[in-house]
């Protein structure tokens, strides 16, 4: 008598998952068939931005973009017609508008090299670090700049270079500061050899900028730059040379597929606010506190007499004349 054995063939199926939203970009599924998504992205198929964020990318380590609109909505999604845009320094006539400063505040003299097309500056000692600071074309509102690069070349003089925390500084309005090391995210210390440094502009805790700030705050000192410092001295009466400064953003403006600025959001607004961000306030409705900004929030004018209304910034009543 013969005993019967059955052989059980297992199958595997292909998981189906979404590559740009899935962990690392490789499509990965538990035993269960559910995909293992990157930190935004949610779905069993890693195909669906979280609440609160848009614009599914594979070159997103986190997926999906956190909608902005000025903390006035949660809900956004990519505007078209943006392009990416290049804001450069090259130095390739002159030294493009931008100033050094040493650790106090004071204008620290510097030369323009027009054979190797770069700005270099010296300190007198060790402690006191000579800072290149960006001209206005790297200021101002670069909100559309969260998650993308600031990039440079940089090459110094001298032995044992001393790295601090504050060795790139971004500077905004409302006391907003950052800082990170030279090494940080993952770049060399400088040496003689001329070297491309680049920095994530996003609030991860693995993107290593103090003070840890909320991604409400990153992106409104973005907002409103007001100062980039990258520091070019490192040793001992050591100099530094800085060239090919690039930080990444976006124009409104046509471009090739692969420029496209699918990280511009237009939010849906709640009642009150209007504006491609959320950033102005609706007619009928003013800012509280007056004058406060593009973050303060809107309230209904109070105007009981006809045809009146009240300015949206300052809250102040007028009223329209009939004749």
């Amino acid at each position: 008598m013969f005993q019967a054995y059955k052989t059980e063939f297992l199958t595997f199926r292909p998981c189906g998952c979404n590559v740009a939203g899935s962990l690392g970009n490789v499509a990965s599924c538990n035993k269960n068939g559910t995909c293992l998504c990157k930190q935004n992205v949610e779905g069993a198929k890693c195909d669906l931005c979280k609440p609160g964020f848009f614009d599914l990318q594979w070159n997103n380590e986190f997926g999906c973009t956190s909608c902005f609109c000025f903390g006035h909505s949660s809900v956004c999604t990519s505007t078209p017609g943006y392009s990416l845009h290049r804001v450069e320094s090259t130095f390739n006539r002159d030294a493009e508008m931008w100033s050094a400063k040493d650790k106090t505040g004071a204008d620290v003299p510097f030369n323009y090299n027009s054979l190797n097309r770069n700005i270099a500056a010296s300190s007198s000692y060790q402690n006191n670090p000579v800072y290149f600071m960006a001209p206005q074309k790297f200021l101002g509102d670069k909100k559309f700049s969260y998650n993308r690069n600031l990039s440079f070349s940089l090459a110094i003089t001298g032995d044992n270079p001393l790295s601090t925390l504050e060795d790139i500084v971004i500077e905004g309005g409302g006391g907003l500061r950052i800082s990170t090391p030279i090494f940080g995210q993952g770049n060399p210390i400088p040496s003689n050899t001329r070297t491309f440094y680049t920095f994530r502009l996003n609030e991860d805790m693995n993107y290593g900028w103090t003070p840890p700030m909320s991604t409400r705050d990153f992106m409104a000192l973005l907002a409103n730059v007001t100062a980039i410092k990258i520091k070019s001295t490192y040793t001992m009466s050591g100099s530094g040379s800085v060239d090919d400064v690039l930080l990444e953003t976006a124009v409104e403006a046509p471009g090739l597929e692969h420029e496209r600025a699918t990280w511009v959001e237009t939010c849906t607004c709640p009642t009150g606010y209007d504006g491609q961000h959320c950033d102005s306030c609706a007619p009928g409705y003013k800012r509280d506190p007056p004058r406060g900004g593009k973050f303060a929030v809107c309230v209904p004018c109070i105007c009981n007499k006809h045809g009146e209304y009240c300015d949206s910034e300052s809250g102040r009543r007028e009223t329209f004349l009939t004749f």
